[in-house]
């Protein structure tokens, strides 16, 4: 059985304890492929991504356009 968080219930977890994350965007425009940015203490991007299903862990060829 999997179990992850979306990436709306990571971001408001995170905001409950002080992080502060860019509001959540759909590079597709679906309900279920967001991406987050937010900013650590060393001032290093990191960015959040809620894959849609049935989509693979991490990136893969086909995310890449030609």
């Amino acid at each position: 059985m999997e179990s992850a968080l979306t990436a709306l219930t990571a971001l408001t977890a995170l905001a409950a304890r002080g992080v502060e994350a860019e509001t959540p965007v759909s590079p597709d425009g679906s309900d279920d492929f967001l991406t987050s940015w937010l900013t650590d203490p060393d001032g290093n991007r990191i960015e959040l991504v809620q894959w849609p299903a049935g989509h693979p862990d991490g990136l893969t060829s086909a995310d890449w356009t030609d």
